[in-house]
């Protein structure tokens, strides 16, 4: 079975679509058999990356940035658990913006070169972190699995700001972003439990890290699995306290 590479045209504001072109010379000159297609909405690449799995593609690979890797795992893991089979390897091609998760793991940032890790067929296994958020009334949830990070508080926020920034490109557009987003300074109350814990208060951030980077500048997890929680200081919003809270692999 030929792969199926899952191409977000929009990844990179755009910058996917541009390398079209340059990302099927490549697959076709490593000699991958590839089926590709489209996304042409927001979570379309789940529905996508569901189907393929269920189709029998191997690997799946995502050609576009964080997001979209997010999507075809999501895709990927739902489809294998409802089947009840093995889930297919993940390939990643770096054309986003940040691309954290193919930075944490090392792996390419040149098209050509991610694309010969794929072609030589190496895989490893990665944790994935999960979270299932309900609606207000408790009656219906939502089950998302992330592979990099996941967040709710001020990172949310800065993603919000960064799509609405026309004029700037890369990594740079989420620091402006970033300092949009503590200048208008949103406050929550949050109650949080962990293990052996609990804090209810104003809360600036809640961020779970499967790996340290996170939106191209920001070292948000020094260790892998990782919860950091960031709450104003005194009720001053310009100071901030971290506490970290460091889980083993399937806490």
């Amino acid at each position: 079975m030929p792969a199926k590479v899952i191409l977000n045209p929009y990844a990179g504001r755009w910058k996917a679509l541009r390398m079209r072109e340059q990302l099927e010379a490549e697959l076709n000159k490593a000699e991958i058999a590839y089926d590709l297609v489209q996304t042409q909405a927001p979570r379309h690449g789940i529905e996508l990356a569901a189907q393929a799995t269920l189709d029998g593609y191997s690997p799946i690979i995502s050609a576009g940035g964080d997001g979209s890797i997010s999507e075809v795992v999501n895709g990927v893991v739902r489809a294998s658990q409802d089947r009840g089979i093995s889930p297919p390897p993940i390939g990643v091609l770096p054309m986003g913006t940040a691309n954290d998760l193919i930075v944490n793991l090392k792996l390419p940032l040149d098209l050509a070169q991610a694309v010969k890790v794929i072609a030589d067929g190496y895989t490893r296994s990665i944790d994935l972190g999960k979270i299932t958020a309900w609606d207000i009334d408790g009656r219906t949830s939502l089950t998302r699995f992330f592979d990099n990070n996941s967040a709710i508080g001020l990172e949310p926020s800065v993603t919000l700001i960064q799509q609405e920034i026309r004029w700037l490109r890369g990594t740079l557009r989420y620091l402006l972003a970033t300092i949009i987003a503590i200048i208008r300074n949103p406050q929550w109350t949050m109650h949080l439990q962990w293990n052996g814990g609990e804090y209810h208060g104003p809360s600036t951030l809640v961020t779970a890290g499967n790996n340290p980077l996170t939106g191209g500048l920001f070292y948000m997890a020094p260790t892998q699995i990782h919860m950091t929680v960031c709450y104003p200081l005194f009720m001053d919003p310009c100071r901030i306290v971290e506490k970290y809270y460091n889980y083993s692999p399937g806490q």
